[in-house]
């Protein structure tokens, strides 16, 4: 898992470097789902927001970009054409957010909130 999501944080790096903007949401929405995951083992990214948020691993403003990620990712979609996809403003948006997130030490702000003592 750690070296899928170093690979997708590189790709994501790689992709704001060179303003491939809807690249770039897609590799965040990857990574912090990827964080999510390994915490909770839920297979929905919306159910692992919600439990990090209830879990006190996430806060309120960092639940609503992940969501708003989450939802930019899912217009890939073919049938999803005719929305506007990910563009400048919310790479930029999320950027900082995802940055903190990433140098977060998730062992220690998760403490018992892991799967197994999770409700």
């Amino acid at each position: 898992m750690q070296q899928r999501l170093g690979q997708f944080a590189e790709e994501a790096d790689n992709a704001f470097a060179s303003q491939s903007w809807l690249s770039y949401v897609l590799m965040v929405g990857g990574v912090l789902e990827g964080l999510l995951w390994n915490e909770y083992k839920l297979d929905s990214f919306e159910w692992l927001v919600k439990r990090a948020l209830k879990n006190e691993l996430i806060d309120e403003h960092e639940a609503e970009q992940i969501h708003e990620v989450r939802h930019a990712r899912n217009k890939i979609h073919a049938g999803r054409y005719k929305e506007e996809v990910p563009g400048r403003h919310l790479a930029l948006d999320i950027s900082v957010t995802y940055e903190r997130l990433l140098k977060r030490d998730w062992a220690d702000k998760a403490g018992s909130t892991t799967a197994a003592g999770a409700d």
